[in-house]
């Protein structure tokens, strides 16, 4: 900091002179080496691979996500699945039927529905019972592919609905999709 004080004492006092160079628009030598430097800092990582980072992150992030998977048709099948453990069109073991719903739970807040086979249900387990009904709708039709949507951080089910209408295969473009709507999702949430 001294020295640039003194270069600029040493300009007002005349000892340094500045002159201007014509470059007809081009920058000059030592300003290209600096709009290089700056140039570097801010290219660490070109558009095009920082769009496969994010896919790939986020394709790691939501396969190693494990939810609670009850059969909806026999009430009889009750398992929490990380998501990469999935087969493409689960089943369920007891009944045979895709109707598989998804929920963000544990399995013992989804036991009492089990227990109770889906009937006489107090209000809370109504309001599981309807989610899983709405997302065993969309893995009996789309699979995997739906399971892995509904676990988009903070999207409601029809996120995951409009997700799978535009993609339902488990592709890069599914993968951005799912971001663009986390992102939506955070708007929606803070604004």
């Amino acid at each position: 900091m001294e020295r640039a004080i003194s270069v600029l004492a040493a300009i007002r006092e005349g000892t340094i002179e500045l002159c201007k160079v014509e470059t007809a628009g081009d920058a000059s030598p030592i300003a290209r080496v600096g709009i290089e430097k700056v140039s570097m800092k801010t290219d660490l990582i070109p558009p095009e691979r920082m769009k496969l980072i994010l896919v790939e992150s986020a394709r790691a992030r939501l396969l190693t996500e494990v939810r609670t998977f009850v059969c909806t048709k026999c009430w009889d099948y009750l398992e929490m699945i990380r998501l990469s453990d999935l087969p493409d069109h689960p089943v369920c073991p007891k009944c045979g039927s895709p109707a598989l719903g998804v929920l963000r739970m544990e399995e013992a807040r989804v036991q009492s529905l089990v227990d109770k086979r889906g009937e006489k249900l107090t209000k809370n387990e109504q309001q599981i019972n309807r989610q899983a009904m709405r997302t065993a709708r969309l893995v009996s039709k789309y699979g995997k592919t739906a399971a892995v949507s509904l676990a988009g951080r903070n999207l409601y089910i029809t996120d995951a609905e409009e997700i799978l209408e535009k993609e339902n295969v488990l592709s890069d473009h599914f993968f951005e999709l799912i971001t663009e709507s986390e992102k939506k999702s955070l708007k929606r949430k803070f604004w």
